[in-house]
């Protein structure tokens, strides 16, 4: 019996767990049974069903040991590798800059712990060369993310939870202090504290949100940001530039959506909406602009859900300073739709170099204060988009001919078929296991 364990995270809403269901559609074929080992499940975020069963480790291990051949793939960072006796012990990770972790150590432990793997398999070019600078040895194959196409959904968008960053309510400010106050010395204040503020926050939060069906013409005019609230997603540099856009003629029916979470799912969803809300606000006086039109899509969608808003706007922005999975942003140009973004990191691999909305960016050693993932190097280049670069390819997609941009998103999507088509990474997966079913099996883990 060929067996085949994945581990890593199986059951959420994350770039991992959606890659894993796709790599798994490409590998079980290849395999008499497949069962899962999900390492990092939390009750705290989204739950989505695994397509395969899944076990214990130490049931796992105790599966392994009657198989004629086992692969374990461990699709996660290196620190959560796990080696297997008499199994193929193969790693998967997605990274997004040039440094691993070095946590206190002159030589990251990631690399000790990739190095004792049979095989890595990387799913973008960068990968490689990152994990191969940091001094990994053990072979490296370049396997893309066979990233699924959207299936067709209905007209218009789904329900969900947006916010009209665009909006002034009357007494916005007067709400918005009275929101924050927080002072327990005295009786009153304590009773303000407990219940003015909450009162004041649900109220501003209730005059912000708008349904998705009042977002004017998504389909032929609105363009999709899909990225978690953590530094490096570039999300206020995006509004920034965004707002640049705003100041001219030729922006005035194009609508932007910010599709996000925050990375902490106990953040307070007032703290987290009105940090955007008063970046608009602020963008709005210090460059003149009247209308914004920029919606924050908040909470999480059903897969259904999900597909149905890719298929239902315009096209999509990726503003990320550097980027490991490229999952939403490959869905676009998967879907013959505009993508606004990068060649840098991950990227470069799916958007071929000619692309006409691609925008600029310069290397840029930087570290993120604050940021919640507490995992990047210090001292790690992340790829800074040079100042008005991404307004002006947002430019160049709204003023572009119609017949043009067609041809834009036609060959975009003949590039990504060729790099990440289900064919050829099945063609990939295929020959590589065939080639680690001939290594010679580790007795000791």
């Amino acid at each position: 019996m060929k067996l085949l364990i994945i581990r890593g995270d199986l059951q959420s809403h994350s770039g991992y767990s959606a890659a894993m269901r796709d790599y798994s559609l490409q590998l079980r074929e290849l395999f008499d049974r497949l069962i899962g080992v999900d390492i990092h499940y939390s009750s705290d975020r989204p739950y989505e069903r695994c397509p395969f069963p899944l076990v214990s480790e130490p049931e796992a291990r105790h599966l392994s040991e009657h198989a004629d051949f086992a692969l374990v793939l461990s699709m996660t960072t290196p620190d959560c590798y796990a080696c297997y006796p008499n199994c193929v012990n193969v790693g998967l990770t997605f990274w997004e800059t040039d440094r691993l972790p070095l946590q206190g150590a002159e030589r990251s432990p990631w690399v000790a712990q990739a190095n004792r793997m049979d095989a890595l398999w990387a799913p973008s070019t960068h990968i490689k060369e990152a994990f191969q600078a940091a001094g990994v040895v053990t072979p490296i194959r370049v396997i893309p993310w066979p990233i699924r196409v959207p299936p067709p959904q209905k007209e218009g968008l789904p329900n969900g939870e947006v916010y009209d960053l665009d909006r002034s309510p009357w007494l916005s400010g007067s709400l918005l202090a009275l929101a924050r106050f927080r002072e327990p010395r005295f009786r009153w204040s304590r009773w303000l504290t407990q219940h003015g503020a909450p009162r004041a926050a649900a109220r501003l939060l209730a005059r912000l949100r708008t349904p998705a069906h009042r977002i004017p013409l998504p389909h032929e005019r609105a363009l999709l940001c899909v990225a978690q609230d953590v530094p490096r997603k570039g999300l206020l540099l995006l509004l920034s530039e965004w707002m640049e856009f705003k100041r001219q003629s030729e922006a005035k029916p194009w609508v932007l959506i910010v599709k996000t979470t925050p990375i902490n799912p106990q953040t307070p969803k007032f703290d987290f909406v009105i940090r955007f809300w008063e970046h608009v606000q602020a963008l709005k006086r210090q460059l003149w602009v009247d209308q914004a039109d920029v919606f924050l899509w908040t909470g999480n969608l059903a897969a259904a859900d999900f597909d149905r808003l890719l298929n239902n706007t315009f096209g999509q922005v990726a503003p990320s300073l550097g980027e490991g999975f490229c999952g939403p942003a490959a869905a676009a140009l998967a879907l013959g739709k505009p993508l606004v973004a990068p060649r840098h990191t991950a990227f470069a691999d799916y958007i071929p170099p000619d692309y006409p909305y691609a925008f600029l960016t310069r290397p840029v050693r930087v570290s993120f204060v604050g940021d919640p993932l507490r995992v990047y190097d210090p001292a790690s280049t992340w790829n800074v988009p040079v100042p008005y670069s991404l307004a002006g390819a947002i430019t160049r997609l709204a003023i572009d001919l119609p017949e043009r941009r067609a041809e834009a998103c036609r060959r975009a999507r003949i590039h990504m078929h060729n790099w990440c088509g289900p064919d050829r990474v099945h063609a990939l997966l295929e020959e590589e296991v065939k080639r680690l079913a001939a290594l010679p099996a580790r007795l000791a883990a």
